[in-house]
């Protein structure tokens, strides 16, 4: 078994999590007028994130971190439902930002399903989990590029087209997250038992709480964007 983690597996991970949250942040921040509440939301939603790294680091114990992963995933679906429903400057908002810009981003999903099997072929993480999960999200991400251009171009097809592929995406996060918060911590008991290296949880664990919870948030979102311009016009009155 491998007993040490490569510096760059895990600051690819990190980047491209950073990465799509100055973007969908960034976009919400622009349709906002740049305003600066939303920043403050955004730096809060991050401190939040790094919760489970700090629990699982202090602890010396994953499944720490991977019970309050579930807390801010859960959190993050709760408010976002909310909003959606009961709040009509929230989809206001939403409205001013590009679909097909948001879909896009999902394209740096690739990135992670890679470092996903990758970890796996290292033997640090199940296949039940990996397999899913990374394949699922390299599909998920090739998968968003020609939907964001459908959709930017205003084809016949690209509504129901983005609604396949918005489920698709969606189903794929939480299969990652359900079935992860299942099994993965008890895969790294085995590891910890044997000798081999956990340390690199600690940062994984930031995958779920930050890029993950966004992209699950933005295809609640994305559901209430695509969807018919009649039914969509009730929804918002």
């Amino acid at each position: 078994m491998i007993t040490h983690i490569p510096v760059h597996v895990l600051s690819i991970l990190e980047v491209t999590a950073l990465v799509t949250g100055l973007l969908l942040y960034g976009f919400l921040w622009v349709a906002a007028n740049k305003k600066t509440g939303l920043l403050l939301f955004a730096m809060g939603h991050l401190a939040i994130a790094a919760a489970p790294i700090l629990a699982a680091f202090y602890s010396q114990n994953p499944a720490k971190g991977g019970a309050v992963v579930a807390v801010v995933i859960s959190f993050v679906i709760i408010c976002s439902l909310l909003l959606l429903s009961l709040s009509q400057a929230f989809r206001q908002l939403v409205a001013r930002v590009s679909p097909s810009w948001l879909i896009a981003t999902h394209g740096l999903r690739i990135i992670p399903g890679i470092v996903i099997l990758s970890l796996f072929e290292m033997g640090l993480l199940p296949a039940t989990f990996a397999l899913g999960a990374g394949y699922g999200d390299i599909l998920a991400g090739t998968l968003a590029l020609p939907t964001a251009w459908l959709m930017a171009a205003g084809s016949k097809q690209a509504r129901p087209l983005a609604l396949i592929w918005n489920s698709i995406g969606l189903l794929d996060l939480l299969y990652a997250t359900g079935v992860g918060a299942a099994v993965v911590t008890p895969h790294t008991v085995d590891i910890a038992a044997s000798g081999g290296p956990i340390g690199f949880l600690d940062w994984f664990l930031f995958l779920p709480t930050f890029p993950v919870s966004l992209w699950i948030a933005s295809h609640l979102v994305l559901y209430w964007m695509i969807w018919p311009p009649a039914r969509r016009r009730a929804v918002s009155g």
